[in-house]
This record gives structure tokens, sequence and C-alpha cells, in this order.
């Protein structure tokens, strides 16, 4: 297993879009982005219960991210786009292979003005050090260069969703649902792509 940490000083994040190669990466990465969400659950025993179950939910969600022809949705609009964020070794002759650390893609609506933001992950050990920016604005220049005007999202995340507001989206919708049986709160928020780029440190 490749040490992210000792790739951090001689090494480059990189988004692109991306490949076949990249599916078991992206799995594993969907993973950690259910599992985080039993942390919303405030009650301890229920937040051991839920982390059990999104579990199995995320090997299943995960497994059908790998399937082809769910995959080959993925670009089957010229308008859909996935990303990667991979740490790059700069010295091309170490043999430190890149590592994906994230992922993020974009889904437009049927009047191609508006846009979903999906399959939002970064890997555990690399929060907090700009990542998730760097994928977003990504994904607001694609819907800039194809004249998507909103992006949407939704979560019930609540982390998430204080990182979503500092990447210029805005909460317009809040309401509880039951995931697993269990309410959780969930909020719809929306980024005008004429924000410009923002820089998340």
């Amino acid at each position: 297993m490749v040490n992210l940490e000792e790739m951090e000083e001689d090494s480059t994040v990189k988004v692109r879009l991306a490949e076949p190669r990249d599916m078991s990466s992206i799995q594993e990465l969907i993973k950690h982005s259910f599992r985080a969400l039993a942390d919303c659950v405030s009650d301890t025993t229920e937040r051991e219960t839920m982390a059990a179950k999104l579990e199995t939910h995320a090997v299943t969600m995960a497994s059908k991210e790998l399937q082809e022809e769910h995959w080959a949705s993925h670009f089957a609009d010229p308008l859909s786009a996935f990303w990667v964020a991979e740490v790059v070794p700069n010295n091309v002759e170490s043999n430190k292979e890149a590592v994906v650390v994230g992922c993020v893609a974009v889904k437009p609506h049927a009047d191609r003005e508006g846009a979903e933001l999906v399959r939002m992950a970064v890997s555990p050990t690399e929060r907090g050090r700009g990542l998730g920016g760097k994928l977003v604005n990504a994904l607001i220049e694609h819907c800039k260069d194809f004249g998507i005007q909103r992006v949407y999202l939704t979560t019930g995340n609540m982390r998430a969703a204080d990182f979503y507001s500092k990447m210029g989206f805005l909460v317009y919708s809040r309401f509880e649902n039951s995931f697993f049986g269990k309410p959780m709160d969930v909020v719809r928020m929306i980024r005008y792509v004429t924000c410009g780029p923002i820089i998340n440190e």
C-alpha cells in the first residue's frame, strides 16, 4: 500500500477525467463516503447500527459503479463527466505510483440548464488539503464550457454541506428523509455557475 504521507512533499495533485482503470479506486472512495454518513447520527448505539448497514449499502453501490453499463452511463451524454484527483510523484524516475484520492461527477438535467453534482468523495487521509475544492472547480469550469447555468446537489452529511457552502453553494431546501429507517436531515443546495472558481484551503 502506498504511503500518502511520504508522497506529499515530492508529489503533485492532478485532477483529470476518470478512466476505466480508475474504477477500483473510485469504488473504495464511494465506500468511504457512505461510511461517513454514520457520523451524522447523534446516538452512539444507532450510529454503530447505521455504520454496519451503510457498510453493506456502500459495497452494493460501489459494485454497481464497477458495472460496465453503469460506468458507460456517466459518459453517454457529452455534458456528463467524471473526474478523479490523484497524487502524482514529481520524480518520473521514482518507483512510486500515482494514487487516486478523490472523485466527483456531474449529470445534466433534462432542461440542459442545470446539472447534478454526484459521486463526490475524498480519501479520509487527504481531507482538508484542498482536493475537494479542486474537484468542484473542475466540475464548475466544465459546466461553464457547456452552458450549464446551475449546479445542484443533495447531502445528508452536514460536514459536507459546510464544505459546499465554502465552495459557493447555497442551501435552498431542508427536509427530513428516512435512511435505513432512521430520520436524517437532508439539504438541497445550488450554485450558480457564473460564480468564479473558489480557492478552498
